[in-house]
């Protein structure tokens, strides 16, 4: 297996777009939020990007990337990983999407981790 052909194959999951998605929609309504708090820094975005964002794909990944060397003894934790990112990120998306006004009658345990999240 060669290093194209996990790319591609990362590229095609629908794992990997899911989770683009959601995060693509958390870094708008995370800005969005910013921006009418008057906090927003074009500055922080980078590190934002790097401490907030990579983590989930590069993770998500790994474990994609086990479950295809090591066999399907994996796939139950790639499917735990996945749920677990994808309820973090709704939740972040959640609490800022309450932050602007607009409550979305969601799952209470979607209103976020309670882990510290550094904010545009």
């Amino acid at each position: 297996m060669n290093i194209e052909a996990v790319f591609q194959w990362l590229i095609e999951s629908w794992e990997i777009q899911v989770l683009v998605v959601l995060i693509v929609v958390d870094i708008i309504t995370g800005i969005a939020l910013a921006l009418r708090k008057g906090e927003f820094d074009i500055r922080r975005m980078s590190d934002f990007l790097v401490t907030n964002v990579l983590p989930y794909i590069l993770v998500y990944g790994a474990f994609q990337f086990a479950m295809m060397t090591l066999g399907p003894e994996w796939e139950a934790m790639s499917i735990a990983v996945f749920g677990f990112i994808t309820v973090t990120l709704l939740g972040s998306v959640r609490t800022n999407l309450e932050g602007l006004g607009l409550n979305i009658p969601l799952p209470d345990f979607l209103r976020g981790s309670g882990l510290p999240v550094r904010r545009l």
